[in-house]
């Protein structure tokens, strides 16, 4: 455990059987499907500590205010002030996308009288469009306790809201977490439903903010999933199944999981591949870009309304080895963003415009 808190001080194929290269070559001339590689843009991360996530990343979640468009980071590791190098880092950071411009909406150390998370890092982010906030879901959080340090109180192990208008952590009466089986490590809200739902590799774990209680949905099947980026899409959430090389479904109202199609593309282990859903053009976009270690990036498209799989060039000017971990999709632009990684860290943040 110690290594790994101070992982930040120390850091300072093929196509599946069933798809033929001439499937691939028709799904990319569909009029369904984007009509070129899309538009690629580097920037750089800040490198000013306290700034913005400096240095090695991973493990962050990402998510997007509707109200003000800013992209807002919870957790994860990566460099902060060095008295606070420990993994799992407690301040939040806003980006807006428009003007590159980060801003810190909370401090690592939260003020006397005040709350927030203690060290998240894989945790379900999500906001809220009926309460606007976001909510954070435990999924993986360090349980040792610092030092005061002056610091306002730290939260374990329970579902907490983040007001970006009031920049304040919250927590409300809540049931128990439900048993953790494989660590729930996404989440998304439900505005039908008012529920937020996570998955472990055989149920999905919905929490139901307006009561505070949990209920489990089996669905089986013996899938690995719990540890993969999901994505809303109308009244399903997409996930990947990484011990079938399958993508699947999630029926928010019928709260089951069924198998969509064989990947496109060997996904790799568990995190390895992410994703987001790109409204602009109907389709989910996967990035299984290296992280620990550079291999050559790839980005795949299904189209949700043709079930076609297509291949995108990863051509990022200036950038001969790009890595990412990180990853969001950015509806006021119509971009992807993607960011992250380590040995080595990378320094840039890749946007992704489809046409």
């Amino acid at each position: 455990m110690t290594s790994r808190r101070r992982f930040n001080a120390a850091l300072v194929s093929g196509i599946a059987a069933s798809l033929l290269p001439e499937a691939l070559v028709h799904a990319a001339q569909s009029p369904l499907l984007p009509s070129s590689a899309g538009i690629w843009a580097a920037r750089r991360m800040p490198t000013v500590v306290g700034t913005g996530p400096t240095g090695a990343m991973k493990h962050t979640r990402l998510a997007v205010d509707p109200v003000n468009q800013r992209i807002y980071f919870c957790g994860g590791d990566y460099v902060g002030p060095p008295q606070f190098y420990e993994s799992g880092q407690q301040a939040l950071y806003s980006y807006e996308v428009n003007t590159n411009q980060w801003r810190s909406e909370f401090p690592y150390c939260a003020p006397h009288g005040e709350i927030q998370p203690l060290h998240p890092v894989q945790v379900g982010w999500t906001f809220d469009t009926k309460r606007k906030v976001f909510w954070m879901l435990p999924g993986f959080e360090f349980a040792t306790v610092e030092p005061a340090r002056n610091c306002g109180d730290t939260v374990h192990n329970k579902v907490m809201s983040f007001d970006p208008t009031a920049r304040v952590w919250s927590v409300a009466p809540q049931d128990p977490l439900p048993p953790m089986g494989g660590l729930r490590k996404f989440a998304q809200y439900d505005d039908a439903t008012d529920s937020i739902v996570m998955f472990n590799n055989d149920s999905a774990c919905v929490f139901y903010p307006a009561t505070g209680k949990w209920k489990l949905y089996p669905f089986g099947g013996n899938r690995y999933m719990s540890g993969n980026y999901t994505a809303k899409v109308d009244r399903h959430i997409y996930c990947i199944d990484n011990r079938y090389k399958k993508l699947s479904r999630y029926d928010i109202d019928e709260r089951s999981m069924t198998d969509v199609c064989p990947m496109g593309f060997d996904p790799g282990r568990m995190e390895e591949t992410n994703f987001v859903f790109d409204a602009s053009h109907n389709s989910l976009v996967f990035a299984k870009f290296g992280s620990w270690a550079y291999f050559p990036p790839e980005v795949w498209l299904y189209n949700i309304g043709s079930g076609r799989w297509a291949q995108l060039p990863v051509d990022i000017p200036g950038v001969a080895k790009p890595m990412a971990n990180c990853m969001v999709y950015h509806p006021g632009t119509r971009q992807t963003v993607l960011l992250g990684g380590v040995v080595p860290a990378n320094p840039y943040m890749f946007l992704l415009r489809l046409s």
